[in-house]
């Protein structure tokens, strides 16, 4: 092991540089194969993200070797000495440190974003484990939250919010019919803001009309990355507005939409979550670009 950390320190430069950078597209490769899967693989965005990765790295591990510089004054103290060590492996030291920072960064993504739940595609011929749906409402594909217990969501219309209310007190998710209990909705927002748990509508009626969207922009907007409707949005100005309320919802590319990449920024600076579907037709570079702009507050399915 000694001989290799030797051949690497003595490797030119630019050598040195190659090898976190080359491990910092990997990792984000595996990641992106294991979030997105093949198919949403593109090598120049890998490169970009390595880039940047490299960069930032480099700034905080200089600040990390400052530190241990201070750090040995003291402990020359106790004769403990790691400043020779850090100095005749910077470089093997800095790969690693690269590869630590992508995989904290990577897998504890709510240090840095808003990503407080999952989505999960349900089968249109499949009803949802944990969730009790109509006959007579469409399976789509939507969000499915995943519960803080075994309990499975309440998709009912209650006459009085008071037993939804103490569920949710207790971080339990909650499934509601976005019609008959909108109007009773406020107290159960607080309640969230505070408990984290999170509120899924249904029967959802006309959403495009301007009182029901009205609606749904407003209670979004008072509790952003906690409320998920139950619907498909066409990719538009309407899906854009709804992002910006801090909604969590489905989205529709079919229609190849320029407004797509603004529902991704929305949804990233305003804590939501939008799903993308039928986007098989949108350019390679337009995907590149909402996955910039959208981060860990979009997916696509």
């Amino acid at each position: 092991m000694e001989n290799l950390l030797n051949v690497i320190e003595s490797l030119p430069i630019w050598a040195k540089i190659l090898i976190p950078f080359f491990l910092s597209v990997v990792c984000n490769l595996i990641f992106v194969i294991i979030k997105y899967g093949t198919k949403n693989v593109t090598i120049i965005d890998d490169i970009k993200t390595g880039i940047k990765l490299v960069f930032t790295g480099l700034v905080l591990y200089i600040a990390f070797i400052i530190i241990v510089g201070i750090a040995q004054l003291v402990l020359n103290m106790w004769n403990i000495h790691i400043w020779s060590f850090v100095t005749n492996h910077i470089w093997t030291l800095f790969s690693v440190f690269i590869v630590c920072m992508y995989i904290y960064v990577a897998f504890f993504p709510k240090k840095h974003k808003s990503t407080n739940f999952s989505y999960r595609p349900s089968s249109p011929n499949k009803k949802p484990k944990n969730s009790e749906t109509k006959s007579n409402v469409k399976p789509v594909v939507v969000p499915i939250i995943k519960s803080r217990t075994n309990e499975k969501l309440d998709s009912i219309a209650p006459s009085n919010m008071t037993d939804v209310e103490n569920k949710l007190r207790n971080g339990i998710d909650v499934k509601l019919d976005f019609d008959k209990t909108y109007s009773k909705i406020s107290e159960a927002l607080r309640i969230i803001k505070h408990s984290g748990a999170k509120i899924t509508f249904c029967n959802i009626k006309n959403p495009k009309q301007g009182g029901t969207f009205g609606n749904m922009k407003r209670i979004a907007s008072q509790a952003p990355g906690l409320i998920i409707y139950d619907i498909v949005i066409e990719a538009g100005f309407e899906a854009k507005e709804l992002a910006a309320s801090g909604a969590c919802f489905t989205c529709d590319c079919s229609n190849r939409s320029s407004i797509i990449p603004d529902i991704a920024k929305a949804a990233k600076e305003n804590k939501g979550y939008v799903m993308f579907v039928k986007f098989n037709k949108l350019d390679s570079s337009v995907l590149n670009k909402i996955r910039e702009l959208g981060g860990y507050n979009i997916e696509f399915q």
